[in-house]
């Protein structure tokens, strides 16, 4: 046994002492697994020898770092699973437990260093897995490499957030055991990922952490001039060139380009050369420039020999030769650039022609597979706009449709709420494009109708993403048995909470860690194990606009869908049997006449909306000037800034003497997409209220202590539950709202912009914060909100609001009546009392909101018929008739029914005694 040993670990030996140039050939691999193998066998034995451990593992280091083409990856992949993943860690020692996760990292900065980070993340996961799972001594500084090298890969692939917190968690560790050089490594590579998001509090904390870094190396790496060097070329230029310091910011990389030069660090060189190129000369649009830098990179890799794979720089390289291309109106060589650079990433990617696009199977979850896609799509675009050929659209709608494949595979990937939102802004210009395309096709082809529906099709698959992903794991989740079901329940409320405390604590930081942690884990095993719950969560999000115009639509209703775009406004109208589409600038003199009419909203005491009705004109007017006359139901999808807007309140002339709701020809009621309007879940029929009530008083307010008129109106309209002042409490809330039809607050909202999470409710004790409403089941057919700021929010391009109302949404409220800004308690129980007398008659409750307003401003004095005091409360959601209030008709025909039969029976028996 011991001869077998020292004969193993010689031969080692000799493989990696005599090899020349090794890593280009397959002996290599077979080399790396002769050593797994030693590895492997020596652990699982009765005596260990630590000597020929060490020794082995002492060798793959070496060899992990080398460069070499791994053409048998598959191979080595599955070699790897085979040898390692079979070990039962439970029955080898404990110190035995170490080389495996050793060899875990070494798998993945061999696959990463090769441009494989797909496999190098999940080597990284499972080192990291080992360790954490059974606390293997002496791997802090592993653990540590580990949580950067997956943080690098993680922000590649746009997951942002699982970014930050492995770069935290690595910094945590390195500051446990005392280690400069892996605490600068965490903070250099989390700015690293801040500036590739580039959001604008981004760069806020890159200042931050480029202070902090500072000090750091001041007290650290005093006479390390390199550290010093490597800082100012990460943060200080970005921090220069977001505030248009871009000759600054050039002078920093110089500086940094003449130290690298003297000491010979080319990879450093050619990342400095590379930044000139993309990061001040492309953003300032002088491209020529980029040009002769990208090339002094390109020069300085090829003269070194550097192996660009290993931080994905021949992505990189081909995307901005792709890109400048491009610019310079060199088409051809742009689309070979960007095919090339799908050929990089997806290697069994060898098509035949410029046009041709990856299969399915063939698409990888990775960011640079979007971008080259969506580059043809653009580059085909512009080149149509040059020479009208139709064939170059199809071109491009094909290139952009497989993008958004792309995107629905990396969302898979996504863990972090933030991040799938990320996703969003990342993708929202390539929907933009591909609608535009199919605008130009229906123009250009005789089958404008199948382009319209294309075009309707794409903007709901380009809008809450993030939303139906939680939905869809939201249902997952039904089908699974009730412990899961709970355990997952219970993670993620704790999730949820953590990451609202976070926002004012960073110590709730490791608590949002250890919960992700958690759910992510229990997410693999529910997907693994049970086949509906992953069919559920994953399928598809589409949009049967046939199947919807011909068995949903009432022939009176039409549908108006909004995508908000950059350079366009595109308006879409759906009826029973027609679809438009109209294109609109989004011109900087519409954004004014928006902005000053929302402002005109805001101020009571403004007398008349400038420009007004040239913004209905714009927005509302032409469209529905082209409706047929039996339309009286609209449908308002907004995005973007028009989220905002109560479409009610547009004046329809120019005096606007006259606002739309007063023409009495449509009423307007609002949702989020056209998908989730007509995919809900089934009703459910047993609800045991008709409606519960919460009305809290709050001290030294008048108009909350008053409201006696509304609860009589409800009282004497429904079978109800009202909670009123004390007794309309959190608890009372959280824990009574299941089986009612109705839902009622009246009462204090407010919304927080920069911090979604701290959006509320105000109750008579305390609040209900928007992440406790996210946890609730409520199923109501209505929530009505009667309170400030409850369709206010955060604007999140692609996702709508991120406000109270989305919470509620998510909480199954198939209806609410929510506001959109501050509103007037002494002014809203008067719209309120009138839209319940009104819905307890059986008038629809969308109708029955625009029947009370316009029955309030007949009556309200004229200093009260500002639309501030009543516009903002809005219908959005599905409308239906309640099933009897306590003096409905369907309550005097039940009577009357009964009535009669017991008539008749009585009667009967007088007749019999006679």
């Amino acid at each position: 046994m011991v001869f077998k040993k020292i004969s193993i670990f010689l031969l080692l030996c000799m493989y990696f002492t005599f090899s020349v140039k090794a890593e280009k050939s397959k002996n290599n691999i077979e080399d790396y697994k002769a050593a797994i193998i030693a590895i492997v066998e020596e652990i699982q034995s009765e005596n260990t020898n630590d000597t020929l451990i060490e020794s082995t593992l002492d060798t793959l280091k070496k060899y992990k770092s080398k460069k070499y083409l791994l053409k048998q990856i598959n191979e080595l992949v599955e070699f790897s699973k085979q040898h390692l993943d079979n070990v039962d860690i439970e029955k080898i020692a404990i110190d035995n437990r170490k080389p495996i996760a050793v060899i875990h990292f070494f798998n993945a900065t061999l696959f990463r260093g090769n441009g494989y980070r797909f496999y190098a993340l999940e080597n990284h996961e499972k080192a990291i897995n080992l360790v954490n799972k059974y606390n293997i001594p002496e791997t802090e500084k592993l653990l540590s490499a580990a949580y950067v090298q997956a943080g690098i890969i993680y922000y590649a692939h746009k997951d942002f957030e699982k970014s930050f917190s492995y770069f935290d968690q690595a910094e945590k560790i390195a500051e446990a055991i005392k280690n400069p050089p892996k605490i600068y490594n965490a903070n250099i590579e989390k700015i690293r990922a801040l500036k590739r998001r580039g959001h604008e509090e981004d760069i806020i904390e890159i200042e931050s952490i480029y202070a902090k870094m500072n000090q750091f190396i001041q007290g650290n790496f005093k006479n390390d001039k390199g550290k010093k060097i490597d800082l100012n070329k990460t943060a200080l230029t970005k921090i220069l060139r977001n505030k248009g310091k871009y000759d600054l910011a050039l002078n920093e990389y110089l500086k940094a380009a003449d130290y690298y030069q003297k000491e010979e660090e080319w990879n450093n060189l050619f990342g400095v050369y590379y930044d000139i190129a993309d990061g001040v000369y492309y953003e300032q649009k002088m491209y020529d420039k980029a040009n002769i830098y990208l090339q002094k990179a390109m020069e300085i890799a090829e003269a070194k020999e550097l192996n660009l794979k290993k931080h994905s720089r021949n992505f990189d390289v081909e995307k901005l030769k792709g890109d400048l291309a491009l610019k310079t109106q060199k088409y051809e060589k742009a689309l070979n650039h960007y095919q090339t650079l799908l050929q990089l990433v997806m290697l069994d990617f060898v098509p035949k022609e410029l046009s041709e696009n990856p299969k399915q199977k063939q698409l990888l979850a990775d960011p640079y597979v979007f971008r080259a896609l969506r580059k043809k799509g653009l580059t085909y675009l512009t080149i149509f706009k040059e020479n009208a050929d139709t064939l170059l659209l199809k071109n491009a709608l094909n290139a952009y449709e497989t993008a958004f494949q792309v995107t629905e595979k990396i969302r898979r990937e996504l863990s972090f709420e933030a991040s799938n939102l990320y996703m969003s802004e990342f993708s929202f210009a390539v929907f933009e494009e591909a609608i535009e395309t199919c605008l130009l096709l229906a123009k250009h082809t005789n089958t404008p109708e199948q382009y319209y529906k294309k075009a309707l099709e794409i903007s709901e698959k380009g809008r809450l993403n993030t939303f139906r992903k939680m939905l869809n794991s939201k249902s997952a989740s039904q089908s699974l048995p009730d412990s899961l079901k709970e355990e997952e329940k219970v993670l993620k409320s704790s999730l949820r909470k953590c990451n609202a405390l976070a926002k004012q604590d960073v110590l709730y930081k490791d608590s949002v860690f250890y919960y992700q942690e958690k759910i992510e884990n229990l997410v693999d095993f529910l997907e693994e194990n049970h086949s509906q719950y992953h069919k559920i969560k994953y399928r598809p999000n589409s949009l049967d606009i046939d199947k919807i115009q011909h068995k949903e639509f009432q022939s009176d209703q039409a549908i108006i869908e909004y995508f908000y775009g950059e350079e366009n406004i595109y308006i879409f109208c759906v009826s029973h049997n027609i679809i438009s589409v109209e294109s609109i600038p989004n011109s900087k003199e519409l954004q004014q006449d928006l902005s000053t009419f929302l402002q005109y909203l805001q101020d009571p005491k403004a007398l008349k909306p400038p420009n007004g009705y040239r913004l209905y004109k714009t927005i509302l007017g032409n469209i529905v000037n082209t409706l047929p006359s039996s339309i009286k139901l609209l449908k308002i999808i907004p995005d973007g800034k028009l989220n905002s807007l109560p479409y009610e309140a547009l004046p329809v002339n120019e005096a606007a003497s006259t606002l739309f709701i007063e023409k009495n020809e449509h009423i307007i009621s609002y949702g989020a997409s056209i998908e989730i309007l007509y995919d809900r879940t089934e009703k459910n029929a047993t609800k045991s209220e008709q409606l519960m009530a919460f009305m809290p008083s709050y001290e030294n307010e008048k108009a909350f202590q008053n409201n006696q008129a509304l609860v009589e109106t409800i009282n004497q309209n429904f079978d109800c539950t009202i909670y009123a002042k004390e007794a309309a409490t959190s608890s009372n809330f959280l824990q009574a709202n299941k089986n009612t039809q109705i839902i009622h607050f009246f009462g204090h909202g407010k919304a927080d912009e920069n911090q979604p999470s701290n959006a509320r409710l105000l109750f008579s004790d305390k609040s209900v914060y928007v992440h406790e409403i996210y946890d609730l089941d409520i199923d109501a057919d209505l929530v009505v909100l009667a309170a400030c700021e409850t369709a206010k929010g955060k604007q999140q391009k692609a996702e709508g609001v991120l406000s109270l109302a989305r919470a509620f949404q998510y909480a199954n409220a198939r209806s609410l009546i929510v506001n959109l800004w501050n509103g007037y308690a002494d002014i809203l129980p008067e719209i309120l009392q009138l839209f319940y007398t009104q819905m307890a008659s059986g008038i629809a409750t969308d109708q029955a909101l625009h029947n009370a307003k316009l029955s309030y401003l007949k009556n309200a004095p004229p200093q009260f018929k500002h639309p501030h005091y009543w516009a903002g409360f809005i219908y959005t959601g599905e409308a239906f008739i309640t099933k009897g209030g306590k003096y409905s008709l369907w309550n005097y025909l039940v009577f009357s029914i009964l009535g009669l039969i017991i008539f008749i029976f009585i009667g009967k028996k007088y007749i019999d005694f006679k």
